[in-house]
């Protein structure tokens, strides 16, 4: 993974800095609850987290959603919170563009104790054409993402509509 142009490697953590986020963490306060920790996390890396979550659809278990690049899996974990019956690796997809992203996304998936991560795939708003075959191999219901007035960079009657025909596409 890349952190500005570097390979991020634990070998370049000092000592110092580990014991400093291991004294952080035991005054964390585990006791909040999970949607307001993946939105306190995605703040804290930069990703947008003011979302019109409450326009989202109601997602059953045999709907299947990808979540586009610019939230890393926040959609997904609202969704996953608050419908029953949902899992992250049989319903959604959760495509990531940027490490914060792809951060974000794997803390969901610890949130939520999904056991594995494959539900996630890089891929940013201009690989999504390049990849659309990996993310065409599923039929979507739902195709959710940042609304462009709150910094997401698809618009519903572009390139979401044509890729997506039959999917319900909601941008919040």
């Amino acid at each position: 993974m890349a952190l500005s142009g570097e390979q991020l490697s634990l070998e370049q953590v000092s000592e110092a800095l580990a014991d400093q986020w291991l004294d952080e963490v035991q005054k964390l306060d585990l006791k909040i609850a999970g949607v307001d920790y993946i939105q306190e996390m995605a703040r804290f890396l930069g990703v947008p987290s003011r979302m019109a979550r409450a326009d989202l659809h109601v997602v059953k278990p045999h709907h299947k959603v990808l979540e586009l690049p610019g939230t890393g899996g926040q959609l997904s974990h609202y969704l996953a919170s608050t419908h029953p019956g949902l899992s992250l690796q049989e319903n959604f997809t959760v495509a990531c563009e940027t490490w914060k992203e792809l951060t974000l996304a794997g803390l969901v998936a610890l949130d939520l104790r999904s056991p594995r991560t494959d539900f996630i795939v890089q891929a940013g708003p201009s690989e999504l054409k390049q990849v659309d075959h990996l993310l065409r191999q599923r039929a979507y219901d739902f195709v959710v993402g940042l609304h462009p007035d709150k910094g997401g960079v698809f618009k519903v009657q572009d390139q979401l509509a044509i890729w997506f025909p039959n999917a319900t596409i909601l941008l919040v």
